[in-house]
């Protein structure tokens, strides 16, 4: 149950006689760490395995490290019992590790009609992920989407870098991101070029507490900064600017349940004054007097954030089948600004629904239910879904606080294709919003 897969407990010759058992330990410990195939340097070696050599052996750290290296490689092992002298060699074994290196490059093509009728309704993306790049079991990713439908006004583009490093029960990593739109407005006097700019910045750590064949456990912590600016023609609308900065805190669970996974997490984030950050317009309202009214946001508020997902597989009339929930909720103990509010009511929220109009809250959650079935089709599932999603708090309206919806579609993954398509309706929802069919895509191409 500890892990100790080489440690031997053991009965000596003894008279029992006299009333006493004595028990001994043999602890099992790593001789020798010997590499097969693709050949590690040593500092590649420390820096995927959370144990060295003399060490006892545990299987919960020699997993961490097998997953550390699996990000570059095809790994086999194998624990033998050393070959040294009897007597040096008494309680000792060797790892073996076999390695066939994976693609080093890895991109992808992507087409989904995922964005706005404003920006730009079909947005096409290209990714670049490098596996290994300094040989550290590391990873290099970057991404950049930008819509389709006219490609000098009414756009939206978007770049994304990240960059991953383990080091044995730890996990590093920073990411960048970059958001550009543009929409063209009719006014009075003509056209008015309305465009925006919105850049963050992550750093990330996160250390496994604890792993079994059936759990993982993980803490993470997060360093955040974030900018936004909005303009119409050349003149920035200085109410709309925005500069945050904060951290966040969190726990991570997976469960092995059989064959049903439950993952689960919790996050708790709040702002700082970091990096010359600004307190929101919306935190210093005054009258005409300049006496302070009652804030309508906070930048720097605390949220509270949980989410939870459960996949079973199961047999709907012999045929195949699972079920998939996904749970995600907010809480903020004090009124929010826009960015940081709930927002549910689209395609990665509550299904059914096109996106346009959104129901929002300081407070909030959604619960996704859906069930896929196998087809004749080989790699291709039909599935059904029902979404439900709800809001509150002072930044939500009475009577706009609930929507359900429901999707249908075919999900298939063929050679290097994945090929999402579906259809969708509102079921429930309040006034503002119309329950029409919507149909939603997302394509896809890896190399």
């Amino acid at each position: 149950k500890k892990g100790f897969i080489t440690s031997q407990v053991t009965v000596d010759p003894q008279d029992i006689q006299q009333g006493s058992l004595r028990l001994g330990v043999q602890i099992g410990r790593l001789r020798k760490i010997i590499v097969e195939g693709e050949q590690l340097s040593l500092l590649q070696l420390k820096a995927a395995l959370p144990f060295k050599e003399g060490d006892v052996l545990n299987l919960q750290q020699l997993d961490q490290g097998l997953e550390n290296l699996k990000r570059a490689y095809t790994v086999d092992i194998q624990i033998v019992p050393s070959n040294e002298s009897v007597q040096e060699a008494k309680g000792y074994s060797d790892l073996i590790i076999k390695l066939q290196p994976q693609s080093k490059i890895n991109l992808n093509f992507g087409l989904d009609n995922s964005g706005s009728k404003d920006t730009g309704r079909y947005i096409g993306s290209l990714g670049l992920n490098i596996n290994n790049p300094f040989y550290l079991s590391d990873y290099f990713s970057f991404n950049f989407s930008h819509s389709l439908d006219n490609l000098n006004r009414d756009l939206n583009k978007n770049y994304f870098v990240s960059y991953q490093l383990p080091l044995g029960n730890y996990d590093f990593s920073t990411s960048y991101s970059r958001y550009q739109y543009e929409q063209n407005v009719l006014g009075a006097n003509g056209v008015l070029r309305y465009h925006g700019l919105s850049q963050q910045g992550n750093l990330n750590v996160s250390r496994v507490l604890s792993r079994s064949g059936q759990h993982k456990t993980s803490l993470y912590g997060k360093l955040y900064h974030k900018q936004n600016s909005n303009f119409i023609d050349d003149i920035e609308i200085e109410v709309q600017r925005r500069k945050t900065s904060g951290w966040n805190a969190g726990i991570q669970h997976r469960q092995y349940l059989g064959d049903a996974v439950l993952d689960a997490g919790l996050d708790y984030r709040h702002g700082t004054g970091a990096f010359d950050a600004l307190l929101a317009p919306e935190e210093q309202i005054k009258d005409i007097d300049k006496n302070p009214l009652p804030s309508e946001g906070y930048s720097r508020a605390p949220i509270w954030s949980a989410d939870l997902r459960f996949q079973m597989p199961f047999q709907l009339l012999n045929v195949p089948a699972q079920y998939r929930l996904n749970w995600r909720g907010q809480y903020a103990p004090r009124v929010l600004v826009p960015n940081d509010r709930f927002y549910i009511g689209g395609r990665y929220s509550v299904r059914g629904f096109d996106g346009e109009l959104m129901l929002s809250g300081d407070n909030g959650q959604y619960l996704q239910q859906e069930i896929s079935v196998n087809t004749q089709i080989p790699n291709t599932q039909f599935y059904m879904a029902v979404d439900q999603g709800w809001v509150n708090g002072e930044n939500s309206i009475a009577g706009q606080r609930h929507l359900m919806g429901s999707v249908v579609g075919l999900r298939s993954y063929l050679n290097h294709f994945y090929i999402d398509a579906f259809t969708g309706r509102g079921l429930i929802t309040p006034k503002s919003i119309k329950k029409d069919w919507i149909l939603g895509f997302s394509l896809n191409a890896f190399y």
